[in-house]
């Protein structure tokens, strides 16, 4: 046999030999367990970067056909009408319940590939704007805090809290884990219409600073 041919067969017997590399499965919802996270502030990667919450905040969408209540967790800071301070760098977690405006305390779980009533998901801002990935996530909410005395009906809890697991993309853009406490965060519609939760809104600038940032 010439080496020629050798070399050929000793070349495909070792192509026979060698193995695909195989996709790390999707972590699924039912595996995630939120209520053993350690007791710090949500962190983890998201990315594959390293992701720390700075802020969270939640807002409440009442539009025929868009009810849900947004949880954002972000490495930015709240700014004016629940949009992020730092729109050009700050990642976010989003955690979306559907078709509520208030949400029940309780166990929520969401797969990246289904339709459910509750989905996470991550954002990044880049070179060609925002790019995200769907994630599949468990949290466990907290019993909101009572409401004042007297309060008007449909009024909704000033912060929302729990404990979160979730991961990303095929289980290699990383996962995020711990504690979240969500302030409310009140849209310009709501400051002004009908679902405000304050009977006027006030014309001091300042004032009208210190509800957006929904601040004592």
């Amino acid at each position: 046999m010439s080496l020629l041919r050798v070399s050929v067969v000793l070349l495909a017997l070792a192509g026979c030999g060698k193995s695909e590399p195989v996709p790390v499965p999707s972590v699924r919802a039912a595996d995630l367990d939120p209520a053993s996270v350690t007791e710090t502030d949500v962190s983890g990667v998201v990315g594959t970067q390293r992701f720390t919450v700075r802020d969270a905040w939640y807002r409440v969408e009442r539009r025929e056909g868009r009810r849900r209540v947004d949880v954002i967790l972000s490495e930015g800071e709240l700014g004016r009408l629940c949009k992020d301070a730092d729109v050009t760098h700050a990642r976010h977690v989003w955690l979306r319940f559907s078709g509520v405006d208030t949400v029940a305390p309780g166990t929520y779980r969401g797969n990246s590939d289904g339709d459910e009533d509750f989905s996470a998901h991550y954002e990044v801002h880049g070179e060609e704007g925002w790019t995200g990935r769907g994630g599949t996530a468990a949290v466990l909410v907290d019993a909101p805090p009572a409401l004042p005395e007297g309060a008007a009906p449909g009024t909704t809890a000033e912060v929302i809290s729990g404990k979160l697991r979730a991961c990303f993309g095929p289980g290699t853009e990383g996962c995020v884990a711990g504690l979240f406490r969500a302030r409310r965060c009140l849209t310009e519609a709501e400051l002004e219409g009908p679902f405000s939760n304050k009977p006027t809104f006030p014309d001091d600038p300042a004032e009208r600073a210190r509800i957006q940032k929904g601040r004592p």
